[in-house]
């Protein structure tokens, strides 16, 4: 088989010796990519001698994967904690614990369902039946009742105030034991209202908790349990009754827990959520009403992250018929239907359809879950992978232009291929190893895009020197037999004998050059741009542009909000606005556990105080825990034996058990501690004994991190690091992997993903750079070209960051992925310009650039230009997540089309090296002829 190369002859060693360093570079590297393009020829040689297998084959074989793969294990992953949460992390391994070993029961699924007048006081007679109305209409679903009495959990034995079994309440309506006659019957104005909903306690002695059923209530009061029995009889004490007397309040919070068991609790909460949503919405219509419902279930994001997806899903084939419409656009020849390759253009789409389709259809088979990253992977494929189309088709028309007729279609093929070969292999490579980088990511959402990345990247590849080589040949066939572009069906009628020649010139089959509009305006830019006035104001504007978007990019901050995950007017998206505006949302409450201690030592009940009062003295908590058992306990023993001893007492508290303490182990005393209805309710679920033995094996307690922003992530990161360093210094930790003492929020998957966010970027970074200039130094036939290339890369990425400052984008999930994947995307804009550079015959570098421009650089362009339209359809997305994405992507583009194509071509022209290139092996096939050749027949 023909080889790019011509056989060498070994050099004498005298010619050896008089080589400089710079030829010794040039040779090493001509002999290092050698192997590697020889395969990329041999490749692209079978592909033109044997068209319609590859063309047949690779339709086959992607439809066969995709389909194969989305009946087997496709799989769609929405849940934040698996998306964003760092591989390994504390948080990870303290949440497997307290799921599979704590004994902690499975905490309720929440249903939170919220009412608010706009902000105006709420607190009156009609609001309150409007709280009735809501919560009987989700209590009158049929499924309901089926769903709190017969699920598979079963409430823990003794004392309950769970409601139906399992479906506890939380709400104003406990005040008339959730009876609507009740209320009806009792209250006929406000101020009844206002006086029953005052008191500290229902009517059952249990506290009231107002934060808990009320948003913003005045005065806020809270009860301690252990001195409850002050004020059992609060009602007859009119000082205490004004005090505690309720004057305002923004929203009546209701909460309902559901069964942890998913696959009970889910198909409930739908049917709640879409009944809820139809009163929501009758409430909005009703003129006069001014309350406001508000809802949120424990799957409520993922089903509206998951609406998203679907929604944005059609934007998909939108860029796919954009795409095609542009590349028939540039392919055609509106002067000639037969000389026109729309349809060729068309074919360059599917290629990249084909690439995408069986990287996915591979992917899916093995496993590989499906998220909303990968969705968004599309849009820019389809814009990334045509650049090589256009090198490609850009490179064949030239060969045409330049050749004989004797040449026949493949011989045009592997000369086109031997110009481009090279710039095509090695923009393919460092896209590819700056994606598989990214599989190194601690971040399963980046290393799952990544690992459908960086096989689409080579697939494409694959792709265009086969399928893409195959229909060139079989477009070049067409035009031969003389059939019209895209009715393949009919051949224009052919010129007879008669006919002179002369004067239908359009009838014939000679392939006549042309040159295109781009490539007629790049002839014109180049005029432009190598005047000496116009390089000037180059070299003065785009240090000025760096300089200001380094300011920019200095004040770049973190920051991330998950309603940008849901679509625009998303029912979550106004429940998170309600809870800003109407409540004191605590919405993050994390529990301190304490796990495998003997809890009956007195060394390590003070160890268990001392680690909870400091972290209440971390700058995230601003007071003790409103219920810890560990002090409730020792209270409520100290209070009995005080009660105990007193022999002028004649009776204890009605909160205290009588009898004689003295001689009672640790477990017994707490068995009796929990036998007290107020404290069982309060701690049953926080304490886990042993069923025998009675020894607490696991233990825990809330503490409130009221300080924190809900999407300040700073100070999330910042509360993160501090409760780690508590940790980590109390003496019971010391030494040991797994902690004893600890505390865990579900929150602190997100928490850990933005703390690593920053060192994430840097070493992706980094590595992609580097990536990058490694194989510059293989594949660059000048050890400058690795500088230009590094220095390049690094003004082009903070740039790109001063950019997303610029247009109100912070550092969050989605431009972190963004900034993973712009390594791999931005180098293109760069590699071919310089390898062309470098390739390039021409003796001065003034030709030398000029050459660069008017061969790659017209395929750069119109590549740019593919992949900002293949992001344009992500700005109509209903998620601000891919309107980041389409932000960042069209910065990207910009800024590496203006460096590539702007400031590069001036800088080479006025430093880059000159050369013969005389090192460079010969072409076989711009040497010899077909019959020299003995090429087989195409």
């Amino acid at each position: 088989m023909a080889t790019e190369f011509a056989d060498e002859d070994d050099a004498d060693e005298d010619d050896e010796e008089k080589k400089t360093c710079t030829e010794r570079w040039a040779s090493a590297v001509y002999w290092i990519r050698g192997p590697p393009l020889r395969l990329v020829m041999g490749l692209t040689h079978h592909a033109a001698t044997h068209p319609k297998m590859y063309v047949v084959g690779s339709l086959v074989v992607s439809c066969v994967l995709l389909a194969t793969g989305l009946f087997t294990n496709f799989a769609v992953e929405v849940e934040r904690d698996k998306l964003w949460t760092p591989s390994n992390s504390k948080a990870d391994q303290h949440a497997r614990w307290i799921e599979h070993e704590s004994g902690f029961p499975a905490d309720a699924r929440r249903f939170s369902i919220h009412i608010n007048a706009g902000g105006a006081n709420i607190l009156s007679k009609d609001g309150v039946r409007h709280v009735f109305e809501a919560l009987d209409t989700f209590q009158s679903i049929p499924e309901y009742k089926d769903l709190c009495t017969s699920s598979s959990e079963r409430p823990p034995s003794g004392p309950s105030t769970s409601l139906n079994m399992n479906c506890e309440e939380s709400s104003i309506r406990k005040f008339w034991d959730y009876d609507l006659d009740l209320f009806l019957s009792t209250v006929t104005t406000d101020e009844e209202a206002i006086t029953a909903m005052s008191s500290p306690v229902y009517p059952d002695g249990t506290l009231v908790n107002r934060n808990g059923i009320f948003g913003l209530a005045e005065p806020q009061f809270m009860i301690s349990p252990t001195t409850i029995g002050n004020h059992n009889n609060a009602n007859q004490n009119a000082s205490f009754a004004q005090d505690v007397r309720l004057t305002s309040a923004k929203a009546y919070r209701s909460l309902i827990g559901l069964p942890s068991v998913v696959e009970e609790a889910e198909p409930f909460e739908r049917l709640a959520i879409d009944k809820l949503l139809e009163l929501r919405e009758r409430w909005n219509e009703e003129e006069g009403n001014i309350f406001r419902l508000e809802l949120f279930s424990e799957r409520s994001f993922t089903d509206e992250f998951n609406r998203a997806i679907w929604i944005d899903l059609p934007l998909m084939p939108v860029v796919f018929i954009i795409m095609s419409i542009f590349c028939c656009l540039v392919f055609a020849n509106f002067h000639d239907p037969v000389q026109s390759q729309a349809l060729l253009g068309f074919g360059a789409v599917v290629t990249v359809l084909l690439s995408l389709m069986t990287t996915y259809g591979l992917l899916f088979l093995i496993g590989i879950p499906f998220t909303s990253l990968t969705q968004m992977f599309p849009f820019i494929m389809f814009g990334v992978g045509l650049d090589d189309s256009f090198v490609i088709a850009g490179a064949y028309q030239r060969t045409i232009a330049h050749n004989d007729d004797k040449k026949d279609v493949t011989h045009c093929i592997m000369e086109a291929m031997e110009e481009v070969g090279a710039s095509v292999l090695m923009t393919t490579l460092t896209t590819f190893v700056a994606f598989t980088l990214g599989t190194a990511s601690a971040v399963p959402g980046v290393y799952w895009l990544c690992l459908y990345a960086f096989p689409c990247i080579m697939i494409d590849f694959f792709y265009q020197i086969t399928f893409f080589i195959a229909l060139m040949v079989l477009d070049d066939r067409r035009i031969k037999a003389n059939k019209y572009d895209c009715l393949v069906c009919r051949t224009k009628k052919q010129i007879t004998e008669a006919t002179p020649p002369t004067l239908t010139p359009d009838t014939t089959n000679t392939r006549e050059p042309q040159q295109t509009f781009v490539e007629r305006l790049m002839e014109r830019y180049c005029d432009i741009l190598m005047k000496p006035w116009v390089k000037a104001i180059v070299l003065i504007a785009f240090p000025l542009l760096c300089a200001g978007l380094v300011y920019s990019t200095t004040q770049l901050k973190q920051s991330f909000d998950f309603r940008d995950l849901v679509p625009k007017g998303s029912y979550v998206t106004a429940f998170v606005d309600h809870l800003e505006s109407h409540t004191e949302e605590m919405l993050f409450e994390p529990n301190v556990i304490f796990r495998n201690v003997d809890v009956s030592d007195p060394a390590i009940q003070a160890s268990m105080n001392s680690y909870v009062d400091e972290l209440v003295s971390m700058n995230s908590v601003s007071s003790p825990p409103i219920f810890y058992w560990l002090r409730d306990y020792q209270n409520y023993i100290t209070e009995e034996d005080e009660a105990t001893t007193n022999t002028t007492t004649n009776t204890t508290s009605s909160l205290l058990l009588e009898g004689d303490h003295t001689n009672m182990t640790f477990e017994e005393k707490v068995t009796e501690f929990l036998v007290d209805p107020v404290y069982f309710n309060l701690y049953s679920k926080d304490i886990v004994q042993d069923p025998d033995t009675g020894v607490i094996t696991a233990s825990r307690t809330a503490i409130f991190m009221d300080q924190v922003g809900q999407f300040d992530v700073l100070s999330q990161i910042d509360a993160l690091a501090e409760q780690r360093r508590v940790t980590t210094r109390q003496p019971i930790n010391a030494g040991l992997r797994d902690w004893k003492f600890f505390n865990f929020d579900p929150m602190y998957f997100m928490w850990e993903f933005y703390s690593i966010t920053v060192e994430e970027l840097i070493k992706s970074t980094v590595l992609g750079i580097t990536a990058v200039v490694f194989i510059s130094i293989l594949f660059i036939p000048h050890w400058s070209g690795a500088i230009f290339v590094a220095g390049m890369m690094c003004v082009l990425y903070v740039d790109l960051l001063g950019v997303l400052q610029l247009a109100g984008i912070s550092i969050n999930s989605v431009t972190y992925v963004g900034l993973v994947m712009s390594i791999g995307l931005m180098v293109d804009y760069i590699m071919h310009i310089t390898v062309v550079y470098f390739e390039s015959c021409a003796p001065t570098r003034g030709e030398k650039v000029r050459d660069v421009l008017m061969t790659i650089g017209t395929s750069v362009f119109i590549g740019g230009t593919t992949t900002l339209l293949g992001v344009v359809p992500l700005a109509f997305s209903t998620s601000q997540v891919f309107w980041n994405m389409f932000v960042l992507f069209l910065g990207l583009v910009t800024l590496g089309m203006g460096h590539g194509l702007i400031l590069m071509p001036v800088l080479l022209s006025l430093i880059g090296p000159v050369g013969n290139n005389n090192l460079k092996p010969t072409s076989r096939w711009k040497s010899q002829d077909r019959e020299e050749l003995e090429l087989p027949a195409a």
